[in-house]
């Protein structure tokens, strides 16, 4: 049983996706829960946990060009 959907949240999620780009990553399952386990102790799920620790190194990387 897949999840349903009314016309309407289709639309949304869909209008919500039309500048999103799902990048995957595969880690061990230990790694996974240390970064679940230091995101929800930031306070932050784990997609901006890692959207910021990326923002960060990229700032950095871009101050020693």
């Amino acid at each position: 049983m897949g999840a349903k959907y009314t016309e309407g949240q289709a639309r949304a999620i869909e209008k919500y996706m039309q500048d999103k780009q799902v990048i995957r990553i595969t880690v061990p399952k230990e790694k996974a829960r240390e970064i679940k386990k230091a995101a929800e102790a930031d306070g932050k799920s784990v997609s901006r946990f890692i959207m910021e620790l990326i923002d960060q190194k990229m700032e950095a990387n871009n101050k020693e060009e």
